[in-house]
């Protein structure tokens, strides 16, 4: 059987990332119509991008290189490199 990493559960942002989400959150809440679980669910995500994002540039790769890891992220993703995990809705 194979064994699938799960993602960090809430990684940690800079204050200025936590800033971004919490004003997205606001904006979700306020301005549009969706709901807790959607919001949850979007956060979360996000989230998760910004801090793989962060660590990118902690690490002194960004502008050009970003879009390069992104463009190799999603080969790995299209060639099978890297499973994609779906909960089934009911």
């Amino acid at each position: 059987m194979e064994t699938i990493a799960k993602r960090a559960k809430k990684p940690v942002l800079s204050s200025g990332g936590e800033h971004v989400l919490a004003q997205y959150e606001r904006r979700l809440r306020v301005e549009e119509n969706v709901c807790s679980a959607t919001i949850r669910n979007y956060l979360s995500d996000l989230r998760q991008f910004m801090a793989w994002c962060e660590s990118l540039w902690q690490q002194g790769r960004e502008d050009g290189h970003l879009l390069k890891e992104l463009k190799q992220r999603t080969n790995e993703y299209d060639t099978g490199q890297i499973r994609r995990i779906t909960v089934g809705k009911s």
